[in-house]
């Protein structure tokens, strides 16, 4: 995804303009007045656009977003079931817990950072067009987790990834959490950790 072809939107209304009216300043006047609109509200907000949104590698939390909802990802972590039984309240309905400061949130953000979204939205992607073999699996498990961390093919459905010690948990739990292995349906996962 850091291959991005370059693009050039740039334009200049005035050049169209014949010789002929050079000196109408009325003229040109409203054909800069367009084109500083034009500056503005389309070629600014196309630059804007593909550095926030299109470009996973500058996106910010906007175009994560986005990319969210296009890759089907959820960064957000369900709240838990309310319980429903031994609950001290006031009233027959206990209406003050569940109606008050100490009701249940919707849902949060996992607190994962901005580059560790931006690493699951480019794995995620990936693994949709890559190849499951097992040396994409490990080319993914070296990226994702470190060069030392490799997967081995078991030959009965299942794939272990022994993670190496100097692996940040975070990582790790991106990459179980948000499935980024390109695996085929069926193949068993196995996480061994080196001591």
């Amino acid at each position: 995804m850091s291959n991005i072809q370059d693009y050039n939107i740039s334009f200049d209304l005035l050049q169209n303009l014949k010789w002929e009216y050079d000196k109408a300043k009325h003229l040109k006047k409203i054909v800069q007045n367009k084109q500083d609109n034009a500056q503005k509200y389309v070629i600014d907000f196309i630059n804007s656009f593909y550095d926030d949104v299109y470009n996973v590698d500058t996106a910010n939390d906007f175009g994560l977003r986005i990319w969210e909802l296009i890759l089907n990802i959820n960064f957000t972590v369900k709240p838990p079931p309310p319980r429903t039984n031994n609950i001290f309240g006031f009233g027959a309905f206990n209406s003050n817990f569940f109606n008050s400061n100490f009701a249940p949130s919707l849902g949060e953000d996992t607190s994962l950072s901005k580059e560790l979204k931006r690493l699951v939205v480019k794995s995620k992607y990936q693994s949709y067009f890559a190849p499951s073999s097992i040396a994409e699996i490990n080319r993914v498990v070296k990226h994702v987790l470190s060069e030392s961390s490799y997967a081995v093919d078991n030959l009965n459905m299942s794939i272990t990834v022994n993670i190496a010690n100097d692996v940040d948990p975070h990582r790790f739990n991106a990459m179980k959490d948000y499935d980024l292995l390109p695996v085929n349906a069926g193949v068993s996962v196995n996480y061994i950790f080196d001591l």
